[in-house]
């Protein structure tokens, strides 16, 4: 059954931070140091999440992602029930906030 409400998490360092109920298709959005910097979908979340390699660097003292360093790693997440509702839930969200790790909403360069 999906969440009407939006689940948030902030320890992603290992699979087992990750809830095990984002095992299922939805809808996440990564925020850095409480900044939104990507929109994501997937069919299993937890999986895409533990396929980042999200992990504590001890040298710097932060976390370390694909989007950068941070001291605070916070994912939110939302679940779908219906095929394709998390593709456009995903779509919408991007469109509407053009996080920086998101490379889809800037325009092209006409040549």
């Amino acid at each position: 059954m999906a969440s009407r409400a939006w689940v948030s998490s902030d320890r992603l360092e290992y699979v087992e931070g990750i809830p095990a109920e984002w095992s299922r298709p939805g809808c996440y959005a990564v925020y850095l140091d409480g900044q939104l910097v990507y929109i994501g979908q997937s069919g299993n979340v937890r999986r895409r999440l533990f396929d980042y390699n999200i992990r504590n660097n001890i040298f710097a003292c932060k976390t370390e992602t694909p989007w950068g360093q941070a001291d605070r790693v916070t994912v939110k997440f939302k679940s779908s029930v219906r095929a394709g509702d998390w593709l456009m839930r995903e779509y919408r969200l991007i469109k509407r906030l053009k996080p920086s790790g998101n490379k889809v909403h800037t325009k092209r360069a006409v040549l």
